[in-house]
């Protein structure tokens, strides 16, 4: 069940007894919905709304409140995220399938921005760049202001190589390049078949552009769905998403070393 409440307060009251009396779910789902993040609260109707977790939060005449609720997201404990290579003022770490990047207006809890803040032990960490929540491999964390933004610049500026791996549907060429254009703009995916089998393909991709399920789209453009894809591919598939960014390419700030971050065998397709 998913539900979306957008509220201004009459009179005064608290956090969880506004929202349950718009609702019809309990105090103890409200507040498990709240300490997952869920609830934004705008004082007085102005300013920029802010997480609100306390289900006793006074709230007076005028604030507004919205709340997102959605009970699949609070179930499961979420995977762990693995450090693969990290210095005083960047890290790359392992994201694993279906543990999201960052927090969403339902809740940060257990996000992989979260899980990277306390795992490093850094006091602050930056998001680069994102995976799909499905997928699997490398993502960049900065520690510090500085470095976030260079490494943005590098990301921004396409002075980052990403490698890919997946498993795709059927047997495609043994190699290509697919400029089909995404959302109006210009995009390209090359690919090589590492290994074919009876009726799928293990294929190493590498973005030319970054654009919104790039990979995923432009595979099932050409009739070559990636095995597992909840929303591009066949709706068959009994295995999660086969998709892993597994290598990183590009120089260090701030010392313009190359480096180089490739996943561990066990952690990759192929």
């Amino acid at each position: 069940m998913k539900l979306h409440l957008k509220l201004t307060v009459a009179a005064p009251t608290t956090l969880v007894e506004l929202i349950a009396s718009h609702s019809e779910l309990s105090k103890s789902a409200i507040k498990k919905a709240l300490n997952f993040g869920g609830g934004w609260l705008k004082a007085g109707g102005k300013g920029s709304p802010q997480r609100c977790r306390r289900a006793t939060k006074a709230l007076n005449k005028g604030d507004q409140v919205e709340f997102f609720y959605d009970d699949k997201l609070y179930t499961d404990t979420p995977p762990a995220p693995i450090p693969i290579y990290t210095n005083n003022d960047w890290g790359v770490w392992y994201k694993p399938a279906n543990l999201v990047a960052q927090g969403t207006p339902y809740g940060d809890t257990g996000c992989m921005e979260q899980q990277v803040l306390a795992l490093s032990g850094q006091k602050q960490v930056f998001l680069i760049h994102r995976l799909d929540r499905e997928a699997a491999g490398l993502m960049i964390f900065a520690y510090h202001r500085l470095a976030a933004a260079q490494l943005n610049e590098l990301w921004r500026d396409g002075k980052v190589e990403k490698i890919y791996q997946a498993e795709v549907h059927g047997q495609p060429p043994q190699s290509g390049k697919i400029e089909e254009p995404l959302d109006g703009k210009a995009a390209s995916t090359r690919f090589q078949v590492m290994e074919q089998k009876t009726d799928s393909a293990l294929v190493r991709i590498h973005l030319d552009t970054g654009r919104f399920h790039q990979i995923r789209r432009h595979f099932a453009d050409i009739g070559h769905p990636l095995i597992g894809d909840p929303k591009y591919g066949t709706g068959s598939d009994k295995r999660p998403l086969q998709l892993v960014a597994s290598e990183l390419y590009f120089r260090c700030p701030p010392d313009r070393q190359h480096r180089q971050v490739i996943l561990p065998a066990e952690l990759r397709l192929f």
